[in-house]
Protein backbone atom coordinates (compact mmCIF):
# COMPACT_ATOMS: atom_id res chain seq x y z
CA UNK A 1 0.00 0.00 0.00
CA UNK A 2 1.28 3.49 -0.86
CA UNK A 3 0.20 6.83 0.46
CA UNK A 4 0.06 9.62 -2.09
CA UNK A 5 1.85 12.89 -1.44
CA UNK A 6 1.07 15.77 -3.78
CA UNK A 7 3.87 18.25 -4.26
CA UNK A 8 4.47 20.98 -6.78
CA UNK A 9 7.30 20.50 -9.22
CA UNK A 10 9.19 23.79 -9.30
CA UNK A 11 10.53 23.50 -12.84
CA UNK A 12 7.20 23.19 -14.65
CA UNK A 13 4.69 24.58 -12.09
CA UNK A 14 2.46 21.55 -12.28
CA UNK A 15 1.25 19.18 -9.58
CA UNK A 16 2.59 15.66 -9.69
CA UNK A 17 1.86 12.73 -7.42
CA UNK A 18 4.77 10.82 -5.97
CA UNK A 19 4.19 7.46 -4.33
CA UNK A 20 5.65 6.98 -0.86
CA UNK A 21 5.45 3.41 0.45
CA UNK A 22 3.12 2.83 3.41
CA UNK A 23 5.13 2.70 6.62
CA UNK A 24 7.96 4.85 5.27
CA UNK A 25 9.28 7.63 7.52
CA UNK A 26 9.24 10.85 5.47
CA UNK A 27 12.20 13.09 6.27
CA UNK A 28 11.13 16.28 4.52
CA UNK A 29 7.40 16.32 5.25
CA UNK A 30 7.59 19.69 7.06
CA UNK A 31 9.44 21.31 4.15
CA UNK A 32 7.28 20.33 1.17
CA UNK A 33 7.55 23.81 -0.36
CA UNK A 34 11.36 23.57 -0.46
CA UNK A 35 11.55 20.02 -1.82
CA UNK A 36 10.81 18.66 -5.26
CA UNK A 37 10.64 15.01 -4.17
CA UNK A 38 9.94 13.40 -0.82
CA UNK A 39 12.91 11.77 0.88
CA UNK A 40 12.05 8.87 3.16
CA UNK A 41 13.44 5.94 5.11
CA UNK A 42 12.51 2.60 3.59
CA UNK A 43 9.52 0.98 5.36
CA UNK A 44 11.54 -2.13 6.31
CA UNK A 45 14.31 -0.07 7.90
CA UNK A 46 11.80 2.28 9.47
CA UNK A 47 9.99 -0.62 11.12
CA UNK A 48 13.26 -1.76 12.75
CA UNK A 49 14.27 1.68 14.04
CA UNK A 50 13.33 3.40 17.29
CA UNK A 51 11.80 6.88 17.20
CA UNK A 52 14.98 8.60 18.47
CA UNK A 53 16.95 6.96 15.65
CA UNK A 54 14.46 8.22 13.05
CA UNK A 55 14.55 11.72 14.56
CA UNK A 56 18.38 11.64 14.50
CA UNK A 57 18.40 10.83 10.79
CA UNK A 58 15.78 13.51 10.17
CA UNK A 59 17.93 16.05 12.08
CA UNK A 60 21.02 15.17 10.00
CA UNK A 61 19.03 15.36 6.76
CA UNK A 62 17.58 18.79 7.62
CA UNK A 63 21.03 20.16 8.55
CA UNK A 64 22.75 18.82 5.45
CA UNK A 65 20.17 20.05 2.92
CA UNK A 66 19.78 23.47 4.55
CA UNK A 67 16.31 23.21 6.10
CA UNK A 68 17.70 24.34 9.48
CA UNK A 69 19.14 27.55 8.05
CA UNK A 70 21.06 29.04 5.12
CA UNK A 71 24.40 29.00 6.95
CA UNK A 72 24.06 25.46 8.37
CA UNK A 73 25.73 22.90 6.10
CA UNK A 74 26.38 19.98 8.42
CA UNK A 75 25.89 18.60 11.90
CA UNK A 76 27.40 16.54 14.68
CA UNK A 77 25.38 13.66 16.07
CA UNK A 78 26.69 12.20 19.32
CA UNK A 79 25.87 8.77 20.64
CA UNK A 80 26.27 7.74 24.25
CA UNK A 81 27.11 4.06 24.76
CA UNK A 82 26.83 2.45 28.18
CA UNK A 83 28.68 -0.78 28.88
CA UNK A 84 27.46 -2.85 31.81
CA UNK A 85 29.63 -5.65 33.12
CA UNK A 86 28.00 -8.45 35.08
Amino acid sequence: MHKKIKIQQKTENQDIEIQVPEGAYVLNERNKEKSIHPCYIDPYLSSKMRIHQKEGIKFMFECIVGFKGQDITGCILAVNFVVIEI
